[in-house]
């Protein structure tokens, strides 16, 4: 399992939170830009902001969260926009990398090998031939 600074077991698939952030910036106004941190609130720490220092830091619920053991576990999530990338990267999304993201491969090859179903390369190489279907239907349509 892969492991930076700062980066614990816990945290992990953290990444693909950034990924699934409820933020619509065609939807976002200067008003609900004013109300983000208490939207923020709300979603109990699910809908991560999309622009830097929108919530400002330490977030809540992140920096502090009283269901969490430690209660500072989801702090690393702060951060996230440092190491967290939209699907597609470093390119824009396609249909491809869309369908690839909503059809869960990524978070399946990650519970195959934490489960033991699959060990960990026999994992990334069936992720792998699901991209690679996925990528071929799509070539040239897009």
């Amino acid at each position: 399992m892969p492991r930076g600074p700062g980066m614990q077991r816990h945290a992990l698939p953290a990444h693909f939170l950034k990924m699934v952030s409820h933020c619509c910036v065609a939807h976002l106004t200067d008003s609900s830009a004013l109300n983000w941190p208490e939207a923020f609130k709300a979603s109990e720490g699910y809908n991560n902001p999309c622009f830097a220092n929108l919530v400002p830091k330490p977030m809540p619920i992140l920096s502090n969260d009283p269901t969490s053991t430690p209660h500072d576990k989801l702090s690393i999530l702060q951060e996230s926009d440092q190491w967290s990338a939209i699907p597609g990267y470093p390119g824009p999304a396609t249909p491809a990398t869309d369908e690839i993201y909503y059809a869960f491969i990524i978070n399946d090859m990650m519970a195959k090998a934490a489960t033991g179903q699959l060990s960990a390369e026999d994992s990334v190489k069936w992720a792998t031939q699901q991209c690679e279907t996925i990528f071929k239907k799509w070539a040239g349509k897009a």
